[in-house]
């Protein structure tokens, strides 16, 4: 049978080297042997020895092999840009630091460690917070409030998963810090109606000493502001009074008074007490009806001289 013998040869000093190949129908490899020297090239290493059909499926699977490592190095097919390289719409974003940047640390801070808002990102929220509450408030807002909805089925932009997304999120990223549950706080929402009359007193005990006498505000600002309470639901109120506010030094229901922290009733009194201040109609309209007179007599005399000139 006919084989064909592949040589390669050692590159001698002047540079030559070239890739020879050899016929041998009879020889065996001991023949082979007494022809790989050439006298102007050097000798030659024998590569292989197979027959024609063999070399060609070697030569086959060489290159399979080679197209296969290319396109484990590339990842893709030449001309098609990888997959890390094109951008997600919107809706396909599941990404928690993603969906929480863009539509949460606006308010609640970078971290969930609060901004304008509480931080979800506080253990001490998370720990009395369940996820069905954390997942409605996320998903159908606070009417009434700053807090939007975020879910398509309540006006937003965010699928389901996505909320799904942030709610894990939140969970996984920050939740059981220290384990903050074992401290037993008060219930996140209320067991029964606080009473405003004694939540005065207990306002005067836990509170006084930051926001004033009166809540107008001391070494800390005005707690019962009127466009502060327009904007804040009783809920928030009471989440604050339990969770604090550590980005602002506020603190948890446990240190307002040393070693005396608040029982979950005085929790729901000092709420009650907050919600009796607000106002049925916030903000600063005129005080009688003397000043809008004064205000359109004035209106009407400059109109009369813009029309003299």
């Amino acid at each position: 049978m006919k084989r064909t013998v592949l040589f390669l040869s050692l590159p001698n000093e002047n540079g030559h080297g070239t890739q020879k190949a050899q016929k041998d129908t009879k020889g065996t490899r001991n023949n082979v042997a007494r022809h790989t020297f050439c006298a102007s090239c050097g000798p030659f290493v024998p590569f292989v020895l197979l027959s024609r059909s063999r070399w060609a499926k070697l030569l086959f699977l060489i290159a399979v092999t080679i197209s296969a490592a290319a396109c484990n190095v590339f990842k893709s097919p030449p001309g098609r840009p990888p997959a890390d390289s094109q951008e997600l719409a919107p809706g396909e974003i599941i990404d928690f630091s993603v969906l929480y940047g863009k539509n949460c640390a606006g308010c609640h801070g970078e971290n969930g460690r609060g901004g304008a808002a509480i931080g979800p990102g506080v253990p001490l929220y998370l720990a009395i917070a369940d996820d069905a509450t954390i997942r409605r408030v996320t998903a159908d807002g606070v009417p009434g409030t700053a807090m939007a909805a975020f879910a398509q089925t309540s006006g937003g932009m965010l699928r389901k998963e996505q909320i799904d997304a942030i709610v894990t999120g939140m969970r996984t990223r920050w939740g059981n810090r220290n384990n903050p549950g074992s401290l037993n706080p008060p219930p996140h929402r209320a067991q029964a109606a606080g009473d405003a009359k004694r939540g005065e007193a207990v306002y005067t005990t836990f509170c006084s000493s930051c926001h004033g006498a009166d809540g107008r505000g001391g070494k800390a600002s005005s707690i019962v502001d009127g466009s502060f309470l327009a904007l804040v639901s009783d809920q928030g109120l009471r989440t604050t009074v339990i969770v604090g506010r550590p980005d602002l030094g506020a603190p948890d229901w446990r240190n307002n008074v040393p070693d005396k922290p608040m029982s979950p009733e005085d929790v729901s009194d000092v709420v009650a007490w907050l919600v009796a201040q607000r106002s049925q109609f916030p903000g600063q309209p005129y005080a009688s009806s003397k000043l809008t007179r004064s205000a359109s007599a004035i209106a009407r005399s400059l109109n009369r001289e813009a029309q003299a000139r």
